[in-house]
C-alpha cells in the first residue's frame, strides 16, 4: 500500500465516519424536534368534536375550546369521503365522513351547516 493509497482510505474512511455521525445526529434530533412540535400544537392533531349551536360552530379538543361565529364562514366543500368547513380562507376543518353512524347523518350535518351559512350571509357553498 503506498503512501497515495493509505492518504486516500484514511480520507474516505474519515468522510464516511463524518457522514454517518451527522446522519446519526439528524436521527437523534427528529423525535426531539417533533416532540416540541407536538407539545406546541398539542390541539391540532388528534381527535376533534364539532357542534352545532345558534352562536356558530363549536369546535372543542383535550386542550382547547373554540366558537367559529357563522357570518364568519367561507365555503363548504365536500368529496366522497370528507367534508371540508372553511371558517377562513386557510383554517378548515376535515371531518371524515366515516366519523358519522351513517350517510344521511353526515348529509344532515353538512346541510344544517350549510343552512346556517346561508342565514347568516356568509361563504360560498361548492359541491
Amino acid at each position: 500500500m503506498g503512501i497515495n493509497d493509505y492518504f486516500y482510505f484514511s480520507f474516505f474512511v474519515l468522510f464516511f465516519n463524518l457522514i454517518f455521525i451527522c446522519i446519526g445526529s439528524i436521527g437523534g434530533l427528529i423525535p426531539v424536534v417533533l416532540m416540541l412540535f407536538f407539545r406546541k400544537y398539542r390541539g391540532l392533531l388528534g381527535q376533534h368534536e364539532l357542534e352545532i349551536r345558534d352562536d356558530g360552530l363549536v369546535e372543542r379538543t383535550d386542550v382547547n375550546e373554540s366558537l367559529h361565529r357563522w357570518t364568519g364562514f367561507h365555503k363548504v366543500v365536500t368529496t366522497r369521503r370528507f367534508l371540508y368547513i372553511y371558517v377562513t380562507d386557510s383554517n378548515f376543518h376535515i371531518v371524515p365522513k366515516k366519523s358519522f353512524a351513517s350517510k344521511p347523518d353526515a348529509l344532515l350535518f353538512q346541510s344544517e351547516i350549510e343552512k346556517r351559512m346561508k342565514d347568516a350571509g356568509a361563504g360560498n357553498l361548492k359541491r
